[in-house]
């Protein structure tokens, strides 16, 4: 700068809201100066110093940036520069390009929000909906957790990035089966450790083997060939199981699995074991509109009809009964029932 003073040629002024191209002289705690071509230096203080600090980190002496002039005659007569309104674009770029990609990206939980949790993401606030966290993690969320997570809106007019957890790991786990599937396939039995249990089944975790370590869902219907509701009541994390795989989409990295294909099923003999008109005694499993679900034994229940009933009459869930079968369908897993004797109510 001073070459160009001594020089004689005209500089022209900067003025509010331009943009100019200097190099960094130094970076203090407090402020950065910078060589912008001027009669005075530029500087970067007090709250534009704060607002740019993630920025100003990975920056050094000696490089150069562009800046926006925001008070072309300062006290002193140096001139005040701001980064946030470029800081401010090129992180919009860097979302917009991370949206495009889809790729995973990691952010850090910085606080809980009306309907999910407010995300840092590398300088920039997202909002990460309750809906789409995994699944699998942990029911309560621990501000500054470091969550992996992909990018599904950026709307700059809006200032809204939202991000999801669920997504990031479904492409995860797409890319670790598209490089095992040809170790695995349907109808496959394997070994695994519960990694957890949601209110709609339980997520495993097993070797394939060829080494590598995959997980797969086991939905509530497939735990048992008994109705369970809560599958938190009889698994826990870290249970081992037996199960079979019965699907595999590599596309959505999804692998399905099934506990009760992997055990005996009770109605492969049941006609053997029961006749019409056979007494049984079981427990009510459950009273619905069109009547009483009582289980013979683990996998087989029988429905008393509601046209069987006496009108208002109630039944208790584990009431013990003896009945006598009055339909048995193998195909249909179907047991008609009757009681024998009306129990006692509740």
């Amino acid at each position: 700068m001073e070459e160009l003073l001594a020089s004689g040629i005209d500089v022209k002024a900067a003025g509010r809201g331009d943009v100019v191209k200097g190099i960094i002289l130094s970076i203090g705690s407090k402020e950065m100066i910078v060589d912008i071509g001027q009669k005075s230096e530029g500087m970067l203080i007090g709250r534009e110093f704060d607002a740019a600090r993630p920025l100003i980190e990975k920056l050094a002496v000696g490089q150069e940036i562009e800046a926006m002039v925001i008070h072309p005659d300062y006290d002193d007569g140096s001139i005040l520069l701001s980064l946030r309104k470029l800081t401010s674009d090129s992180q919009w770029e860097s979302l917009d390009k991370l949206l495009e990609s889809g790729k995973v990206v990691e952010g850090t939980i910085l606080g809980v929000n009306r309907g999910g949790f407010v995300v840092d993401l590398g300088g920039t606030r997202a909002f990460l909906p309750q809906s789409h966290l995994d699944p699998r993690s942990p029911e309560k969320v621990a501000v500054g957790r470091t969550v992996n997570i992909k990018v599904l809106e950026v709307d700059p007019k809006q200032n809204r990035v939202i991000v999801s957890e669920r997504a990031a790991r479904q492409e995860e786990d797409a890319s670790r089966l598209r490089e095992v599937a040809k170790s695995l396939k349907v109808g496959q039995d394997v070994e695994g450790v519960i990694s957890a249990v949601v209110h709609f089944g339980v997520f495993l975790r097993f070797t394939t083997p060829d080494g590598q370590t995959v997980e797969g869902l086991v939905h509530t219907s497939e735990l048992a060939w008994e109705p369970i509701a809560d599958p938190s009541s009889t698994f826990a994390v870290g249970q081992t199981l037996n199960v079979r795989i019965i699907s595999l989409d590599p596309g959505l990295g999804k692998i399905g699995l099934s506990r009760k294909l992997a055990m005996h099923d009770p109605w492969r003999d049941a006609v053997k074991r029961y006749t019409v008109g056979q007494k049984v005694k079981g427990k009510v499993a459950r009273q619905t509109s069109f009547g009483v679900f009582v289980q013979i034994e683990p996998g087989i229940e029988g429905l008393v009809h509601a046209t069987r009933l006496p009108k208002d009459t109630t039944f208790s869930e584990g009431q013990e009964v003896e009945c006598a079968i009055t339909a048995l369908n193998e195909r249909q897993r179907f047991f008609g029932l009757k009681f024998r004797t009306l129990p006692t109510t509740s």
